[in-house]
């Protein structure tokens, strides 16, 4: 997982990697930048963080992904009830969404 952290100063605005980097080629002075400010700010976006609740964010994509499958799925199948190839029952999609909420 890739993370987005980026530092907020009034000389600097981008990622902390990116500051450290200009600063040892001296194209930012070091006494330009508040460490304490730095520092306040991760705290803050490592709070923000310890608020979400990962796992169950991870479950909703989880669900999210396999109730767009099987509707994409669904729709597939009422095409082909169309063209007169063989599709599943109506009622299979309802029986896999109760299957998915028993797990």
């Amino acid at each position: 997982m890739e993370v987005d952290y980026k530092v907020k100063l009034e000389v600097f605005e981008g990622p902390l990697d990116l500051l450290l980097y200009l600063i040892k080629q001296d194209e930012i002075d070091i006494y330009d930048i508040s460490l304490e400010r730095i520092t306040r700010q991760y705290l803050e976006y490592l709070q923000a963080f310890k608020e979400l609740n990962i796992e169950l964010a991870g479950e909703f994509i989880v669900m999210a992904a396999n109730l767009i499958y099987l509707k994409s799925d669904q729709r597939v199948s009422n095409g082909d009830q169309a063209t007169g190839s063989s599709a599943r029952r109506p009622g299979d999609f309802r029986r896999t969404l109760q299957r998915l909420g028993e797990d």
